[in-house]
């Protein structure tokens, strides 16, 4: 009995390429195989059998280059009288795109080829070398067993999203880094202005001074006068008109708190954490940079977010739109 093709094994994709040999004809397809990279591409145009009418050829990565091999492509589907043209593009970094783009303004039937796909056909060529000329043969075998996809790159709103979503995500990382390496200078200043263990009744507890230690006032002193020194000179008295004069709306408690673990803290002098404190300071400029860039890439995110159907998110209770954002058309996304 004959399955649906909507049960083909490789799902709906697979049943989709399955009806186009169907209705074309495998005699009747033109394969072209296409390695991007940065500068060249290299190209090598078959049959759906695998016969070679045209030998691996370069040709550049823009206009001129393109025409070239639309002009190739054109001799051959004349010449042997094909009706279907299938580019096959290996996804190799950022390159490919334009290529694909482009091809389907052509019109051609386009299959997008992982490389890890790819990979897999070098070693069923029983070739475990990796030169282009075997990359492109492993693209036509790729394409003939049915593997890669139709589907069209991701364009506007989606894919401009998506290009701000993951830009947010390394300045998020980065911005977790250098957090860690202010840590790591406060340590040096004044330990116990990150928290320390108390005793009470005979269990341990942490004690915080600041519940947010890069909040304005936890930033501010680290800045100012974060070593214990300094702390002491300024007193309850300072602090207080400190926290006045600056807006840090310092708590009697966590004002109370500074002045108890500086007065038994045994960090070095002054003078001698110079330059943890010169280093403390880049990296809270730095952080201070990175803090504005997350902000405005937020604000963009939100902007065009709102304006795509995956906005319906938000109505989940506990989605921001960051969040909403990443899950909508993030790897393995919804697009």
């Amino acid at each position: 009995m004959v399955q649906s093709l909507l049960n083909h094994i490789q799902g709906r994709n697979g049943s989709r390429w399955a009806e186009f040999i169907r209705k074309t004809g495998a005699e009747n397809i033109l394969l072209v195989a296409v390695d991007a990279a940065k500068y060249i591409h290299k190209a090598m145009i078959c049959t759906f059998y695998g016969d070679i009418l045209v030998k691996p050829f370069e040709f550049d990565a823009s206009e001129t280059g393109f025409n070239r091999l639309r002009e190739a492509v054109r001799r051959e589907k004349e010449k042997h009288d094909m009706k279907k043209v299938v580019f096959g593009i290996e996804t190799t970094g950022h390159y490919y795109e334009d290529l694909v783009h482009r091809s389907y303004k052509e019109h051609y039937y386009v299959r997008i080829i992982n490389a890890t796909t790819t990979k897999e056909m070098r070693k069923m060529l029983l070739n475990w070398s990796k030169t282009d000329n075997l990359d492109l043969m492993a693209i036509v075998h790729a394409i003939i067993y049915g593997h890669g996809t139709s589907r069209k790159l991701t364009t506007n709103r989606i894919d401009d999203l998506q290009k701000l979503t993951r830009t947010r995500r390394e300045l998020v990382n980065e911005q977790s880094s250098i957090k860690n390496q202010i840590r790591v200078h406060v340590d040096f200043i004044f330990r116990e202005f990150q928290g320390k263990i108390i005793f009470r009744n005979g269990k341990k507890e942490k004690v915080k001074p600041f519940t947010d230690l890069f909040g304005k006032s936890g930033v501010y002193i680290m800045r100012h006068c974060l070593h214990p020194s300094d702390i002491l000179l300024l007193g309850e008295d300072g602090l207080r008109e400190l926290s006045v004069r600056e807006d840090l709306k310092l708590r009697d408690s966590t004002i109370k708190c500074l002045l108890d673990f500086a007065q038994s803290s045994i960090s070095k002098s002054k003078e001698q954490v110079k330059v943890e404190q010169f280093l403390l300071n880049l990296r809270l400029d730095q952080l201070e940079a990175v803090n504005k860039q997350i902000k405005r890439l937020e604000k963009e995110i939100e902007d065009l977010f709102i304006q795509t159907e995956a906005a319906v998110i938000l109505s989940v209770p506990g989605i921001g739109v960051a969040i909403g954002a990443e899950f909508s058309c993030g790897d393995g996304g919804y697009f």
